[in-house]
């Protein structure tokens, strides 16, 4: 895909965190705090985020160090997240929490690690 529709998505995507964050909590939506289901999905949708990034940044030819790009993907979506969290404050039913914002973290982690293995094996078959 081109550099643009990647970046696009990025866009996208992060702009609906907002969105979704955004909606209240009604009674008639569970309360999954109670099990913690939550911090799952905020891993996932951070972890989304996170390969969104990467392959914008592949796309876009980026020469500096593969820890330098690691590093900037994490602290997108720690700040993304941190204000998504904060964001919370005025959304009725809602609130941040600091877990949440560790699982994003966690999440961007996860995937930023499996993608450059990804990337060092398929380098190693060549």
């Amino acid at each position: 895909m081109k550099t643009k529709v990647w970046l696009f998505l990025v866009l996208s995507y992060t702009l609906t965190t907002f969105g979704v964050s955004s909606i209240k909590n009604t009674s008639f939506i569970p309360d999954l705090r109670i099990v913690r289901f939550d911090l799952v999905l905020h891993f996932i949708e951070y972890g989304i985020l996170a390969w969104l990034i990467l392959r914008y940044l592949d796309t876009i030819n980026q020469l500096s160090p593969w820890i330098r790009q690691a590093t900037l993907v994490v602290i997108f979506c720690g700040v993304v997240g941190g204000l998504n969290e904060l964001w919370q404050l005025h959304i009725p039913g809602r609130f941040p929490s600091v877990v949440d914002g560790i699982a994003n973290v966690l999440g961007a982690v996860v995937v930023v690690f499996l993608y450059r293995l990804r990337k060092c094996v398929i380098h190693f078959d060549q």
